[in-house]
């Protein structure tokens, strides 16, 4: 079984991250709306989101 790769902008991604974060809309209705597939993608994107948004914030003191 060959999975196809689906590939997301940063901005979509962005997007969706801040749509759960601000509590517009769950995990589930992120996937479930947007057709994401994965069960842990919307997870991931927020997790990377927060590190990087910790990294932005440290370099700039």
């Amino acid at each position: 079984m060959i999975k196809d790769s689906i590939h997301y902008s940063a901005e979509f991604k962005n997007n969706l991250v801040s749509e759960v974060l601000s509590g517009k809309l769950s995990k589930d209705e992120v996937k479930r709306v947007y057709g994401i597939r994965g069960n842990s993608t919307v997870l991931k994107w927020i997790s990377k989101f927060e590190k990087e948004d910790i990294l932005s914030v440290s370099m700039t003191k």
